[in-house]
């Protein structure tokens, strides 16, 4: 197991999530845990395993947020192989 700590900016949200996969943090084939410990921004996060992206969500209502958003800066904890 390996484990990345990673700055992830989002400056202009993609519909649908983020592509953030293995290769990209580093790793060799498969995230096991994307944790996000700190953000610019008061979103939520959570990662999307089965399509590897990164989402963000509306902290009020949970619904993902629209293309385009700033997300800011999240720092994100990552451990798979």
């Amino acid at each position: 197991m390996r484990v990345r700590i990673a700055d992830v900016d989002v400056t202009s949200y993609t519909d649908g999530g983020e592509p953030l996969t293995a290769a990209e943090l580093g790793m060799n084939a498969t995230l096991e845990s994307v944790v996000p410990v700190s953000y610019e921004k008061y979103y939520l996060f959570w990662y999307d395993f089965a399509n590897a992206k990164l989402k963000i969500g509306d902290p009020t209502t949970g619904a993902e947020v629209a293309a385009t958003t700033d997300g800011g800066v999240v720092r994100i904890l990552a451990i798979g192989q």
